[in-house]
């Protein structure tokens, strides 16, 4: 994973719960959704440039289970990305001490639909 993009993600995060008032919490999310999507493009890119495909055939695993693996890293880094964004929510929530349960389902849509 690329460090700078995660520290800066992280304190556009920070700054953005501190800040943004009670869209904090949604505003955070897309981001986080949007860093953990770049994230695995990167490493499937990485993937295509190199070649792995040659080192692949090399190694005794089958196509069936490389791709599996694929979509099983995509499906947990869905997961991470919602609960990110209920975590950034409900901090968000706590800061200003201001529930909205519209926000926290849009903060959750948000990271669903930033993985397709």
């Amino acid at each position: 994973m690329d460090k700078k993009l995660i520290l800066i993600a992280a304190v556009a995060i920070a700054l953005l719960l501190a800040k943004a008032g009670v869209y904090g919490g949604l505003m955070g999310s897309i981001m986080l959704a949007m860093t953990i999507s770049m994230q695995n493009i990167m490493t499937f890119a990485t993937d295509e440039k190199v070649d792995w495909k040659k080192y692949q055939k090399a190694l005794p695993i089958s196509n069936i289970s490389v791709i599996a693996s694929k979509y099983l890293s995509v499906l947990i880094t869905l997961v991470v990305s919602i609960l990110g964004s209920v975590v950034f929510s409900l901090v968000s929530c706590l800061i200003h001490a201001e529930f909205d349960a519209m926000l926290l389902g849009l903060s959750v849509l948000s990271a669903i639909r930033l993985h397709h």
